[in-house]
């Protein structure tokens, strides 16, 4: 499950954090999103509304873009947070 609300861009902790405090739908297990769940996402970026271009992963520093590239950023760099929960 796919958090819907898109943040402002935000550093890699503030995302994390964001993440682990997130209270939405009912429900409070938010998390980052692992590499394989962010590329899931973008492919079915029609479904999950306006998706920004640069996301944060659960990995530390590691980045994946809306055309498929991924790469590694300082985490005092600001992106977007996309949460996932498991069902």
């Amino acid at each position: 499950m796919f958090q819907r609300h898109l943040p402002n861009p935000m550093t890699w902790e503030d995302a994390n954090r964001y993440c682990q405090n997130l209270n939405l739908y009912g429900f409070t297990s938010w998390r980052l999103p692992n590499r394989e769940e962010l590329k899931i996402a973008f492919q079915n970026r029609n479904r999950l509304g306006n998706l920004q271009n640069i996301y944060w992963s659960s990995t530390s520093s590691y980045l994946i873009g809306s055309s498929g590239g991924s790469g590694n950023s300082s985490n005092s760099e600001k992106y977007y947070t996309l949460c996932v929960r498991n069902r």
